[in-house]
């Protein structure tokens, strides 16, 4: 069962990574290779589909192109119907409303009279650079692009003196300059039919349809899941048998004996905290796609989006949560290091090699009869009671040792309480032994302390303790 698993999440990463990039992957060579501009005398029909430039220089009508999901008093993007003086045609131009500035400024322009452009608004009046891809557009869409341009106040002021010279003082007024005469150009095409010609448009910033943040979010995406993939068949094929856990090696120092013989619940540690790294990392990265997706159909976003922003931000963002969980958890799971750390610790605890020796050989003849234990989510506790010497080892690599020849009285306590976090109180309890020595200065608190989760584990061990020193040390409970 888990291998099966385990292939069928390797196949989803390469169906999300090659779907993604099957995707935006044309989008996003049409990005780097750059916009480029209309040649002279090219017709709009011979660049469909290509990532253009285009001087957007006589935009006449406009209307809203979409609000924003449940607002509909909020406009998202506008377009404009701008028309092309070389070729005659209109393009339909699909702006954000907060950069729409630029061509509300010059429609204005264009709706005065010759007359009222003078030589230095006429020199302002630059034509508007926009990339996109240029797409053809719906029959739907073309009508109700068509019916705003006849709503327009541009075509309504100049239609009804296109080609009528019969008072040249009028007619200087409204097409005395090279606007006007563009314009005119414009209404008398309208007149002959030119509303029922091919339209094509042009979003601003899309390219094959994408914006370009989502062309580099589902490409990140894409690469990711790729890499996920590779690393996952890479693992799969270079994995070998399972470590044999190590028990004492013979061989070296005391210490050196009572290390190797760790090594066994340290690496049954390891892979039990990568076994639950990689299930939290499948969760992390299901989870970032699920819920990015669900929230794209709440609002009310079309396939298409979905597709191209919220199904493949999730997956990046549970992606990346999840290698970072993983590569987190893989750092702290190497059972060298535990043991590396066992060994600094031993040390802090008993500064002489003398010490170090005495209680690794103590330690080391205990037999399995003596070892308690206690497994949590958290951490792994594995402890051996000797008969002069006591240890508590944990999973990250701390280590305790108790001298049971030194001890005055041994006493338990409950640990409970709770916490209280953003309004959300959290309750615990923990179980502790805690170890008195005789001193010339009694302490406080106690000398050393072992602490446990479960009552049972403290339970056991303090069967263990009772049993190598029998009625000889005062044992209390709190």
């Amino acid at each position: 069962m888990k291998k099966l698993l385990n292939i069928a999440i390797t196949l989803c990463m390469l169906a999300a990574g090659a779907g993604l990039l099957l995707l935006a992957g044309p989008a996003f060579i049409n990005m780097l290779s750059g916009a480029k501009p209309l040649e002279k005398g090219e017709e709009l029909s011979q660049a469909e589909g290509r990532y253009i430039s285009y001087e957007a220089a006589y935009p006449v009508a406009s209307c809203v192109e979409e609000y924003y999901s449940g607002d509909p008093d909020r406009v998202r993007t506008e377009g404009y119907v701008v028309y092309d003086e070389e070729r005659q045609a209109f393009i339909y131009v699909v702006v954000e409303e907060r950069s729409s500035g630029e061509f509300r400024a010059l429609m204005r322009k264009m709706s005065l009279t010759a007359q009222m452009r003078d030589e230095k608004m006429v020199l302002a009046m630059a034509p508007i650079y926009v990339e996109g891809s240029l797409e053809p557009m719906e029959k739907s869409d073309v009508e109700r692009a068509a019916s705003c341009l006849q709503e327009s106040d541009v075509v309504e002021i100049y239609a009804d003196y296109a080609n009528d010279d019969s008072n040249a003082e009028i007619y200087d007024a409204y097409f005395g300059d090279k606007y006007g005469k563009v314009l005119e150009a414009m209404c008398m095409k309208l007149e002959s039919g030119g509303q029922g010609m091919d339209w094509y448009y042009l979003e601003r910033g899309a390219v094959n349809g994408m914006a370009k943040h989502e062309i580099w979010i589902s490409v990140l995406a894409a690469v990711l899941s790729l890499l996920i993939f590779v690393y996952r068949v890479i693992h799969a094929i270079s994995k070998g048998k399972k470590p044999v856990y190590g028990a004492a090696s013979g061989t070296g120092n005391a210490v050196q004996r009572l290390l190797d013989a760790q090594r066994g619940w340290v690496e049954k540690w390891c892979e039990f905290s990568l076994n639950r790294a990689r299930r939290l990392a499948y969760l992390s990265a299901a989870g970032g796609a699920v819920i990015l997706t669900a929230i794209g159909i709440a609002v009310g976003q079309d396939l298409q989006g979905i597709l191209a922003f919220h199904f493949p931000l999730g997956l990046l963002l549970g992606e990346t949560a999840a290698v970072l969980l993983w590569v987190s958890q893989k750092k702290q799971s190497k059972p060298d290091k535990i043991i590396e750390r066992l060994e600094k610790n031993i040390e802090r605890e008993m500064p002489t090699s003398a010490e170090r020796e005495s209680f690794a050989e103590d330690i080391t003849n205990a037999d399995q009869s003596w070892v308690f234990q206690e497994k949590t989510k958290d951490t792994m506790l594995y402890g051996i009671v000797g008969e002069h010497y006591w240890v508590l080892f944990s999973g990250i690599g701390q280590v305790t040792v108790v001298d049971s020849r030194r001890l005055k009285k041994i006493k338990t306590e409950v640990i409970s309480g709770s916490v209280r976090v953003n309004k959300v109180r959290t309750y615990y309890k923990s179980y502790a032994a805690g170890f008195y020595y005789e001193n010339a200065s009694p302490k406080k608190g106690s000398d050393k302390a072992f602490g446990f989760n479960t009552e049972d584990a403290i339970g056991f061990f303090m069967v263990l303790v009772r049993k190598r020193l029998g009625d000889s040390i005062e044992i209390t409970a709190e």
